[in-house]
């Protein structure tokens, strides 16, 4: 199974036998966030994920690095990095009731920018809490700087420690962002969707998933269930990964 598909269990045919491992398929990932498949009975299914772009971009890290493909896992955690502070400072234009169009104009003179992107965030976060944030620290940073621009080779048990790291670093915001600004999280999470259902065709019948039924990180759970362990984080990660390996072999051996 590739880790940029995802198994989905077909909604029109859960409504007719009310089984959810009836009809499954295959969808692969798409930038946009809007999936397009078939399940075995023939039915168009179009999936939605609420999951945030940082959400999936830490479990295909964490793939990537339960695959051993750990210059991959690396890139791909330091990039859900980035995409969380894009996160964090959206969330906070919101507090502030700073308009879309506005945010957007501003988003753009930064975007292609990681260090800029940072600064934003330290300043934002130095604002809003009244000291400075716990960054991953010029250990991490150099680490990563020396696998993604200079071909570093890094070995496992470094490769784990800093999706490790990471992984504290934006949960740990994350709580933050819930627990002072729920309802613009919520804004944030429900603007996105509704874009996303702008884009489907009228009239077209779709469903609402977390991408995998839940990701390591997600910005949608409460905060009394969210999992501050990366040990336990990551042994719910494997179950999920391991269902799906078996639901996929189940189905061709059908």
């Amino acid at each position: 199974m590739s880790h940029n598909t995802q198994i989905v269990s077909c909604f029109r045919c859960r409504n007719d036998d009310g089984s959810p491992y009836s009809s499954l398929a295959e969808m692969e990932l798409d930038d946009n966030g809007i999936y397009h498949t078939q399940c075995p009975n023939g039915h168009d299914i179009v999936i939605i994920t609420q999951a945030k772009k940082f959400e999936i971009l830490f479990d295909l890290a964490l793939h990537a690095f339960h695959d051993n493909y750990f210059m991959q896992a690396v890139s791909t955690a330091s990039v859900a990095v980035e995409r969380f502070l894009e996160f964090y400072i959206e969330v906070v234009s919101l507090k502030h009731n700073i308009d879309t169009k506005e945010f957007s104009e501003s988003w753009a003179q930064v975007k292609n920018q990681s260090e800029r992107q940072l600064g934003a965030f330290i300043f934002l976060f130095t604002i809003m809490n009244r000291r400075h944030p716990t960054l991953l620290g010029e250990k991490w940073n150099s680490f990563r700087n020396a696998v993604i621009h200079k071909g570093r080779l890094p070995n496992k048990k470094e490769t784990r420690n800093y999706i490790e790291a990471v992984f504290y670093f934006i949960y740990e915001n994350l709580k933050l962002l819930k627990t002072d600004m729920p309802t613009e999280v919520s804004k944030s999470i429900a603007s996105e969707l509704s874009k996303k259902a702008s884009l489907i065709q009228s009239g077209m019948d779709h469903s609402l998933i977390t991408v995998a039924g839940g990701t390591t990180i997600n910005a949608s759970e409460e905060i009394s269930a969210m999992t501050l362990d990366f040990s336990r984080a990551e042994k719910l990660f494997m179950s999920r990964r391991e269902w799906a390996v078996e639901i996929q072999n189940t189905q061709l051996n059908e």
